[in-house]
């Protein structure tokens, strides 16, 4: 069965997240923008012994609230790391820029954030991150090593890195307006594409699978009547409709 699938990038604005106003200390930060859990954080956390031994100079920044916070509390207690492990609780999403342009490594040890989102404005902020290769260094989530050597590795690479490069770099690769151009290829060619018959749709829902495909029929006959039931109550006719915008060129 022939079908047509469309992609695009996130809609980010790394404009906003200008570099320039700050002053980087050395240190390394982990913050996850607005929405961190550190239940979802893996187990080699930033107040590590292994991860602080690197070198003298490594100072991590922890943001987020969430049932981790605890552990990382108790194990910079422990390791009596208190001044060089700080631990931000949330950070609001207005103050996240100002927490990331302070630092000079994003690392992130979350292996389900969804769209790497916090990543994407970390790099905007110009610290070292994400993809292409030279903005990115990546670390297997076990063994805990692994990512110790990420940092160290990461903290080698420093001195070649230009974050205002690395700012203006994110400006060009993400747009809302290259989002936006996208969205409206694709839902023009929805609009192009002809309706189908409810007896089509039917079967196409029933080669789904052999179990999936009726429950599927199911839930679509039921949300069909549903929708005929509704037009009893509230016939089209009296719905007022949304006048479509012009736009002059």
């Amino acid at each position: 069965m022939a079908h047509q699938e469309e992609g695009w990038p996130l809609g980010l604005r790394p404009v906003n997240a200008r570099i320039g106003g700050l002053t980087r200390e050395p240190h390394h930060e982990q913050v996850s923008a607005g929405s961190i859990s550190f239940g979802s954080l893996h187990s080699p956390s930033p107040s590590s012994p292994s991860s602080s031994d690197l070198d003298s100079q490594v100072r991590f920044v922890v943001g987020g609230d969430g049932p981790k916070h605890v552990r990382l509390e108790e194990m910079r207690e422990k390791h009596s790391l208190q001044d060089r492990v700080e631990m931000l609780d949330a950070v609001p999403h207005s103050r996240v820029r100002s927490v990331l342009v302070t630092g000079h490594i994003f690392l992130n040890s979350s292996l389900t954030e969804a769209f790497c989102t916090a990543i994407l404005e970390a790099a905007s902020c110009g610290l070292l991150t994400v993809l292409p290769d030279d903005m990115v260094v990546l670390a297997e989530p076990d063994p805990e090593d692994d990512m110790v050597r990420a940092i160290g590795k990461a903290i080698s690479i420093l001195p070649s890195i230009n974050p205002e490069e690395m700012h203006n770099r994110m400006k060009k690769l993400y747009s809302w307006q290259d989002v936006a151009k996208r969205a409206e290829i694709v839902y023009d060619r929805a609009f192009k594409c002809s309706n189908r018959s409810l007896l089509e749709r039917l079967s196409r829902f029933l080669s789904c699978g052999a179990c999936a495909g009726k429950v599927f029929c199911m839930v679509m006959i039921i949300d069909y009547l549903l929708w005929r039931l509704l037009q009893l109550l509230q016939p089209d006719d009296d719905i007022e409709e949304a006048p479509d915008i012009s736009f002059r060129h």
